[in-house]
């Protein structure tokens, strides 16, 4: 693994911890973040164009590739963030 699936992954996962409804299921390890929260916010996020795999209720796994750009998960962690609000 290259060190850039990590960084966006753990940069994910430090913009988005501490949110309400929102729980970040394991450390971040590798490249993927898993987050449970709402379906209703999961829903929402796939409205906005956010492809991304559910499992065990309510959860989602985010992966990264090596050519992750930090702009896109910045994007990814605002859209995650103004949900939270709602």
């Amino acid at each position: 693994m290259r060190r850039t699936e990590m960084n966006v992954a753990a940069r994910l996962s430090r913009q988005i911890s501490g949110l309400p409804g929102l729980e970040i299921m394991f450390p971040v390890q590798a490249n993927a973040v898993f987050v449970r929260m709402p379906d209703a916010k999961l829903a929402a996020l796939r409205e906005r164009g956010w492809q991304f795999y559910t499992f065990i209720g309510s959860a989602a796994r985010f992966m990264f590739a090596w050519d992750s750009a930090p702009e896109r998960v910045d994007v990814l962690a605002a859209d995650i963030i103004r949900l939270a609000a709602d």
